[in-house]
């Protein structure tokens, strides 16, 4: 069964996993570990592949967050989180993984306007409300142009090697 719009997590089989339409199994989560950045601030490291399908302009892709790929959750405005919760909350912690990266990587299919919509979107699929997924969009979509152009080349160099996006047949 399909959980949400368009989407679907993949399962080590490569197969997809069926849902009864409500995410908290940690089945449907990525595998995360905790640790340090040289700043002091914390953040995540993905701990094996994750990897989702989903329907993007009405396309199917599969696509796969590698290993190794580190992040330090949903990166929005303090005042933003007391509508949206915290940076790492269940409804929260798949989407930012994914918009990260892609913010990261640059791929030609994730946009930053494509990018800012799935964070919503597949926010909403981990329970998020719809005022949470509106108040979440409207901070990337608003606050997100220095991370999305910051070390541009630098971050694509590290970050692209660590998501694979395979188009699926029709």
């Amino acid at each position: 069964m399909k959980y949400g719009v368009d989407f679907f997590v993949v399962g080590p089989d490569g197969k997809r996993i069926e849902s009864d339409g409500k995410l908290t199994d940690k089945k449907y989560y990525p595998p995360l570990h905790p640790f340090k950045y040289a700043d002091g601030a914390g953040g995540w490291w993905l701990t094996s592949d994750f990897t989702i399908d989903v329907r993007i302009n009405g396309r199917w892709f599969r696509v796969t967050a590698k290993a190794w790929f580190d992040y330090d959750g949903a990166s929005i405005p303090r005042l933003m989180r007391t509508i949206v919760g915290g940076k790492m909350d269940a409804d929260v912690i798949v989407a930012a993984m994914f918009h990260d990266l892609f913010y990261c990587a640059h791929h030609w299919l994730f946009t930053k306007d494509v990018s800012d919509r799935f964070f919503a979107a597949v926010q909403g699929v981990y329970g998020a409300t719809a005022a949470q997924q509106v108040a979440t969009y409207e901070a990337v979509h608003l606050f997100g142009g220095g991370p999305w152009r910051a070390d541009g080349a630098t971050k694509m160099d590290k970050y692209a090697p660590m998501l694979v996006v395979i188009e699926l047949a029709a």
